[in-house]
């Protein structure tokens, strides 16, 4: 008998050590994901070709300044969940997304119905033949002139605000993006961190 209460308490000395590093091992990931590196898999189609569909990304999140063309990943309370864009526009920028790239005063109406063409000369459900994403009044070099089909909210020029930035996807037919009223320009905060690897724009 006080042989096995000596093997019994001999096995449970032993086990201690191996339920401490569980523990340690799992709080040390949470406060990675949490302050450091996360990993994400990517689902939808909105970024390809730099990113694809069922992609394993990491987030850093030790960042807290963000430029042009930085790949990230946002909350967004509009779609609940978190989406993976690029910031095309940081804050003080004004964009618009014009015709053909013209500038907004220089847009024909030639060949648009009346009822569809707003005062500025852009078409009133924003879609176009092929639109330019404008950035303080010239071609982003982010993307090619004429990609975009769907202006949304960028049919207007808008100036974004302190802290605000907009993001687009590379996929711009299939990305819920800036341009829907659900995700709009978002906030410094809401902003989680930059994609490991960061690529260009049709990089794959």
């Amino acid at each position: 008998m006080k042989r096995n209460n000596q093997s019994r308490n001999g096995n449970g000395l032993r086990f201690r050590p191996f339920l401490f590093g569980l523990i340690l091992v799992i709080l040390l990931t949470f406060l990675c994901s949490r302050y450091v590196v996360q990993l994400l898999l990517i689902q939808g189609k909105s970024m390809e070709p730099a990113y694809h569909n069922w992609e394993f990304v990491l987030i850093d999140r030790r960042g807290h300044s963000f430029s042009t063309g930085d790949v990230v990943a946002v909350r967004c309370e509009g779609l609940h969940t978190v989406v993976i864009k690029r910031i095309a526009a940081v804050p003080g920028d004004r964009v618009v997304i014009s015709q053909a790239g013209m500038p907004e005063e220089d847009i024909s109406r030639e060949g648009l119905p009346e009822e569809d063409v707003s005062r500025e000369g852009l078409p009133e459900d924003g879609h176009f033949a092929a639109g330019t994403l404008l950035v303080n009044g010239k071609p982003s070099p982010l993307y090619p002139e004429g990609i975009f089909r769907e202006a949304g909210l960028l049919r207007q020029e808008q100036v974004l605000e302190e802290n605000c930035f907009l993001i687009l996807g590379d996929n711009t037919e299939e990305s819920v993006d800036s341009r829907d009223e659900r995700v709009g320009m978002v906030r410094q905060e809401d902003i989680i961190g930059r994609l490991i690897p960061q690529r260009g724009f049709a990089e794959h």
